[in-house]
């Protein structure tokens, strides 16, 4: 069955063989509209190409901005929360309340880094995802006495944990681009 005589069944709503989907039918028909529509013979037809590029500088500017907002944020909780998250420090990291208010200008001051001072972001990334590995015993501690913080909720506290390699890669894949995100 030749593509016109199955593209003029269809269109008279019949005639279909069982070695001819309707799929295979409605594909053909798309393909020889583009080609009409472009001018050129089937086999040469060139259809353009799919514009959306998983590497592309909006996607690498979005990311930057959610870590950016992220540790803001998060850095701003620990001086709002202090007691907070001094609870939920480990047993064997010193100094707790101090170690809670240094990693919150640690957040804070990277989150500025990285909007301020592009040509850091690199460095400032490896720091922050060490900071993000650094603070996730706490969170498994967390996940493993879910009891302790009903207010969160067992699954808040196991997706929390699960996020933590998302969110290093993040900030590894949006503050790699050598400064070119704006």
């Amino acid at each position: 069955m030749g593509l016109d005589h199955a593209i003029d069944e269809v269109s008279r709503g019949g005639g279909r063989g069982p070695e001819q989907p309707v799929a295979s039918i409605v594909c053909k028909c798309a393909v020889r509209e583009r080609v009409r529509a472009y001018g050129v013979g089937m086999a040469d037809a060139k259809f353009p190409k799919a514009t959306f590029k998983p590497d592309h500088p909006f996607l690498r500017t979005l990311a930057l901005s959610f870590i950016v907002g992220w540790f803001a944020l998060g850095g701003l909780g620990h001086f709002l929360f202090t007691n907070a998250f001094v609870a939920i420090v480990p047993d064997y990291v010193p100094f707790a309340r101090f170690m809670v208010l240094f990693t919150g200008v640690c957040e804070i001051g990277g989150a500025l880094c990285l909007v301020i001072r592009p040509e850091f972001r690199r460095p400032m990334g490896w720091a922050l995802m060490t900071l993000t590995v650094c603070v996730t015993p706490a969170n498994l501690g967390m996940a493993l006495d879910a009891n302790r913080y009903p207010a969160i909720g067992v699954l808040g506290l196991w997706l929390r944990l699960a996020f933590q390699p998302v969110l290093v890669w993040l900030i590894w894949w949006s503050t790699s681009a050598g400064g070119k995100t704006a």
